[in-house]
């Protein structure tokens, strides 16, 4: 889980930004589709992406580097409606949000103009501390909305998703992420099933929790014949 901050606003935010960085080395035995994804404590309705994603060569290996403290909020459309597999591509790039940055922005809303969908700058609504919300109006109804869903954005790509419908509130609670390892060769932007880790999923390996802890943001793996990640001291 990630470790928190909170900026006063008009702070000078970027001096205190701490990027994460993990570093997978492949020693399966062949070159693997290496991904991560992430989960967080919001209510039901979300689905993870498959967020970023690399190919790495057998003895190869790659870092994945990122700021956890950016933030965006949108929208984008999906292959089909609901489903466990589709794949998410982005209907414009995402608004930037501060749920760090006391008196910053954390919240977006979505409406319908000349046949799509917008997005309005970003505001503040007072929210609890990590809180971020998409709001929708009644420009729209749910025929309109039968593939478009609604993003948190993490570095600019989408990480976690939900159903877009009409006159609705949509909550993302970007306090309590988790990240996660996995060799997978799937794209990024797809969903996966549900993340009750407990259960079986369909092409990726056991997830494995990268363990980010305050002081220690750079990690190390090894991906081993047995496609299980082992973190390096």
């Amino acid at each position: 889980m990630a470790s928190r901050l909170v900026f006063e606003k008009n702070s000078h935010k970027d001096a205190y930004i701490t990027m994460y960085s993990v570093t997978v080395t492949n020693n399966s035995g062949s070159h693997q589709g290496v991904a991560i994804f992430v989960t967080n404590a919001s209510p039901g309705g979300v689905m993870s992406l498959v967020w970023q994603q690399k190919i790495i060569n057998n003895n190869g290996h790659y870092t994945f580097t990122w700021n956890p403290f950016d933030f965006g909020l949108g929208w984008g459309s999906a292959t089909r409606e609901y489903d466990a597999r589709i794949q998410f591509t982005s209907g414009e790039p995402p608004k930037a949000v501060f749920p760090d940055v006391k008196g910053g922005a954390d919240s977006v809303s979505v409406r319908y103009l000349n046949g799509s969908f917008l997005s309005d700058e970003p505001y503040y609504a007072n929210m609890i501390a990590g809180q971020l919300k998409i709001t929708t109006d009644r420009s729209f109804d749910i025929k309109d909305s039968a593939k478009m869903y609604l993003a948190l954005f993490i570095n600019k790509s989408p990480a976690i998703i939900t159903k877009g419908k009409p006159n609705s509130r949509f909550d993302f609670n970007s306090s309590c992420l988790s990240y996660y390892l996995t060799a997978t060769d799937l794209p990024p932007g797809l969903s996966l099933p549900d993340m009750d880790l407990n259960t079986d999923f369909i092409g990726i390996s056991t997830p494995t929790l990268i363990h980010f802890t305050k002081g220690n943001e750079i990690l190390n793996y090894t991906l081993d014949p047995s496609l299980s990640f082992i973190e390096k001291p």
